[in-house]
């Protein structure tokens, strides 16, 4: 900044404290009610914006909460399906062990049962 400029700049600011001096006190009352009713606009401002941020990040957390389920869903799913296909070929290929067991299981439940 020039000297110049700085003097001009320095002037500018003493006036504007000269003028801030002079001004009444009804006048400074009506300037902190401006000031207030701004700064009530602002704050009023302010929170709609971080209203509307936090539903916005709400959103973004349960769609990938939404969207983590799903795929854990599917995952799960498609496991048991191949288990399940998995005991399917299984009980083909041995039926008769497999109704063995059933009827020896059977037996031994009966067994447990009575002696109660």
């Amino acid at each position: 900044m020039t000297p110049q400029a700085q003097l001009q700049e320095s002037n500018n600011v003493s006036n504007f404290t000269q003028k801030e001096k002079e001004l009444s006190p009804a006048k400074e009352v009506e300037n902190i009610r401006e000031d207030m009713k701004v700064l009530r606009e602002d704050l009023a401002s302010l929170t709609q914006v971080i209203t509307e941020l936090g539903a916005r990040e709400v959103n973004r957390v349960k769609e990938n909460v939404m969207d983590t389920s799903k795929e854990m869903i599917e995952s799960s799913t498609e496991v048991t399906k191949k288990s399940l296909n998995r005991v399917e070929n299984s009980i083909k290929e041995r039926p008769f062990v497999y109704v063995g067991s059933a009827f020896g299981l059977g037996i031994l439940a009966s067994a447990f049962l009575k002696r109660k």
